[in-house]
């Protein structure tokens, strides 16, 4: 018994502690916003306050809020984290899918109570087909028989969600301007990009007429 009560006070040690909502409402809105990623001074406006950057910042300082931005960021990172673990979790076994664990030894189908969850999460729809065998019964009535089409989700798109997920995007491309510098980008209005687009293509159609 000992034993038991010592794991568990050591399991109720290593439980996080999270300190209560504070007591002044507006400062807890305002530890709020700013974990949500807002500014300081809009934040502060949100919270019910006049605008002032400087009072915003130095709300930010105080010890017992700066301690609850950092929980509310910390708690938000965990849930995240959470998710996208689940996320993965479910496109791995859409995308790592086996076709084999659909069948029994005897070559049958499974009934879809004795899949394993990794391969029941992989299927997209079921569907029970009956049809005429070809073949009739003493009474020379048509015996029928039973097809199951089971359609499973799309493992090559599963890889590429996880692949993006985990920062592997075949698809992204680097671009850089001349030199390995920065793109220059100037401020067009959607009339103005049109119109240079339009000239572009005119001056690609008249080279190509004169060659």
């Amino acid at each position: 018994m000992a034993g038991v009560q010592e794991d568990n006070g050591a399991r109720r040690s290593r439980e996080p502690v999270l300190m209560p909502a504070l007591k002044n409402p507006k400062h807890e809105l305002f530890a709020q916003y700013v974990a949500k990623g807002m500014k300081d001074c809009d934040a502060y406006v949100e919270a019910g306050y006049k605008y002032n950057r400087g009072n915003a910042s130095a709300l930010k300082t105080k010890e017992n809020i700066s301690a609850r931005i950092e929980e509310l960021i910390e708690k938000a990172s965990d849930k995240a984290e959470i998710s996208i673990e689940r996320v993965l979790r479910e496109l791995g076994r859409v995308g790592f899918q086996d076709p084999r664990n659909l069948f029994s030894k005897e070559g049958g189908i499974k009934g879809i109570h004795d899949l394993d969850q990794d391969t029941a999460a992989a299927i997209a729809s079921v569907e029970l087909v009956s049809r005429k065998s070809g073949e009739t019964d003493d009474d020379g009535n048509p015996i029928y028989e039973q097809i199951h089409k089971v359609r499973t989700w799309d493992k090559v798109s599963a890889l590429e969600k996880m692949a993006r997920i985990l920062g592997a995007n075949i698809d992204k491309i680097e671009v850089t301007g001349p030199n390995g510098g920065p793109i220059e980008v100037t401020e067009e209005t959607p009339r103005e990009r049109i119109a240079s687009r339009i000239a572009g293509l005119a001056a690609r159609g008249a080279a190509a007429g004169n060659s």
